[in-house]
């Protein structure tokens, strides 16, 4: 139940599953995550059904914190992720304050 006092207040989908924790071998472009503990979902089809929407997957932090750029694309409905090496010492900003 949303309370009066906080109009913006969210809540979830609704749904109760099954879940269980897996080690698979997992690849993002070059990015893979070998034996990497990982919680599989029997019940995507009845999430996307709560939601009005298909869901494929959840990313979660563990996968995330793996890149330095996130972009999300809404046009293409793409999400980009990258880790650019670092710029060579001579290509940064001067960061010292003077």
């Amino acid at each position: 139940m949303v309370s009066e006092h906080a109009p913006n207040a969210s809540k979830g989908s609704g749904w109760v599953g099954n879940a269980n924790w897996i080690k698979a071998t997992v690849k993002v472009g070059n990015t893979v995550w070998r034996e990497h503990q990982f919680l599989a979902m029997d019940d995507l089809p009845d999430i996307s059904d709560s939601v009005g929407q298909k869901i494929d997957g959840i990313l979660g932090e563990d996968v995330l914190q793996e890149f330095t750029v996130i972009q999300v694309d809404f046009s293409h409905r793409q999400l980009l992720l990258s880790s650019p090496p670092p710029l060579p010492r001579s290509d940064r900003t001067n960061d010292s304050v003077g």
